[in-house]
């Protein structure tokens, strides 16, 4: 059986060949064939590294296209921020003045003089407690830091009331724990009206962050 599948495919081969080789046209047709199927292979692996470029090429500038709008809503809203810098400079300003990044002491005692000067009180006695030099080497947080400060003044009882009230008015605030109205009259010729005044006095360092290596 085996044997005679054999002897029929090589008589059908035979008149293939015998076709082939006497009939121009199917050859024509044959070659033409294998032709256009050898161009099709070669084309398909030619333009294959083109397609994966293309297609790389195509994802890469989706990816830039990406980032090009991160970047313009970034620059947006940084412009928006400076606008808003812009318009709120002058109570960003106060803000500083009210708390600003250094205890600076010496500024909020002159205020003091001012006032009692201007409602003719005499300053008694004035303490504060430790002020540190450098807050960035006395290794202070960024947060809020309190400095304990006392004043006393000597006067008359409305000037001195006064007085308590411009303090609780100062754009740098204190926030005042007691406040008390004392006579001494040890003297036997007058008695003398004293305001003592304790309390905290805020600033917020700002400390310069170290940039990781």
């Amino acid at each position: 059986m085996r044997q005679s599948n054999t002897q029929l495919y090589r008589k059908y081969i035979a008149q293939l060949a015998t076709t082939y080789r006497d009939r121009s046209d199917i050859r024509m047709f044959i070659e033409m064939l294998l032709t256009s199927a050898a161009v099709f292979l070669f084309s398909v692996f030619a333009i294959r590294p083109t397609l994966i470029t293309i297609g790389g090429l195509t994802t890469e500038i989706s990816e830039k296209k990406q980032t090009i709008s991160t970047m313009d809503t970034k620059i947006a809203n940084l412009i928006s921020a400076q606008d808003l810098f812009t318009q709120n400079s002058d109570k960003i300003a106060l803000l500083d003045t009210a708390i600003p990044s250094e205890p600076t002491i010496g500024s909020y005692v002159k205020q003091i003089e001012v006032i009692s000067s201007a409602h003719n009180v005499t300053i008694f006695t004035m303490s504060t407690g430790n002020i540190p030099i450098d807050v960035v080497a006395a290794g202070v947080g960024d947060a809020e830091q309190k400095i304990p400060f006392s004043v006393t003044f000597n006067g008359a009882y409305s000037n001195l009331l006064a007085t308590l009230k411009d303090i609780e008015n100062l754009r740098r605030p204190i926030g005042v724990l007691t406040s008390a109205l004392s006579i001494d009259e040890s003297n036997t010729g007058s008695s003398q009206l004293y305001l003592s005044v304790s309390g905290e006095i805020p600033y917020w360092p700002i400390v310069p962050v170290t940039p990781t290596p």
